[in-house]
């Protein structure tokens, strides 16, 4: 029984490795238009290799540091190389049906009801019917007021302070 239980755990581990992306620097140039050309090379899982250069306008690198440079070149490639693992891989797929067999299927059969209906009326005069809605104040915005709907027809308020 534990041979089975470790046989499932290193094939659900084994699934959700990546193979790697590597984005290799393989030169720089000067484009007619000014900009900093910069070479690079990137081999995805399967092991092709694209090429795929990067431009570069001399703002990105004016007042920086040869170390501060380094890094916002390699945030440039670690970024495509995401952009990469993205498209060569089932990174959605996978994810999704994690999500539907660890989450969403243990949802099944849950109701919610609701029998009230809730405004917020603010500060501003604006009305909130939603409770998504409340997350999106504007500055110096608070919630004054609050209308309670219920089913039948009547309604109760409360004022905050």
């Amino acid at each position: 029984m534990k041979r089975l239980i470790l046989c499932l755990l290193f094939c659900m581990i084994s699934s959700l490795a990546f193979a790697d992306v590597t984005g290799e620097i393989k030169g720089y140039s000067q484009s007619s238009n000014g900009n900093i050309i910069i070479e690079i090379e990137y081999t995805l899982p399967d092991g092709k290799k694209v090429s795929n250069p990067y431009q570069a306008k001399y703002e990105n690198f004016i007042g920086k540091t040869n170390l501060e440079i380094e890094e916002f070149i390699s945030n440039q490639i670690q970024y495509q190389c995401d952009n990469y693992l993205r498209a060569e891989t089932n990174l959605q797929q996978n994810v999704n049906q994690n999500i539907i067999t660890n989450k969403l299927n243990s949802l099944v059969g849950t109701k919610y009801t609701k029998s009230t209906l809730t405004y917020k009326i603010t500060n501003k005069g604006r009305i909130i019917t939603s409770y998504f809605d409340e997350g999106l104040l504007l500055d110096g915005e608070s919630v004054i007021k609050e209308i309670e709907l219920n089913e039948d027809g009547t309604y109760s308020e409360n004022i905050t302070p």
